[in-house]
């Protein structure tokens, strides 16, 4: 699956979703950036998580310079191609800034719910 952006850049997307700390399940595209060393929600999905967030925070860098993130623990979902699914738990970068729309080709931009990589 790909998704271009207003760049008219094809990109590898696959859906999948969080879970959010009420039980709910946000439904979102996610980059597949085999150079990325980390997943990073975008603002708009951590807002959407309704999870308190770690007490870390993690200075994340790459072609788009450096920002500050706040470390979620919550759950990822995706549907391998036998019909299972895929969980990933554990800790992930979370944008917590509208601000950091200016990085919008490197995470899910202001106005879409996709979470996305950092690029490299």
């Amino acid at each position: 699956m790909g998704s271009s952006d207003a760049d008219g850049v094809v990109r590898p997307v696959i859906r999948g979703e969080v879970l959010a700390g009420d039980g709910a399940r946000i439904q979102t595209l996610f980059l597949i950036d085999t150079g990325a060393d980390r997943t990073v929600f975008s603002a708009n999905i951590f807002t959407a998580l309704r999870r308190l967030p770690l007490t870390q925070t993690e200075q994340l860098g790459g072609v788009g310079g450096r920002v500050t993130a706040m470390l979620v623990e919550t759950q990822i979902e995706i549907q391998r191609d036998d019909g299972g699914i895929a969980v990933f738990r554990g800790q992930f970068a979370a944008l917590t800034d509208p601000a950091y729309r200016k990085f919008k080709r490197y995470f899910a931009s202001a106005t879409s719910t996709q979470a996305r990589s950092l690029a490299p």
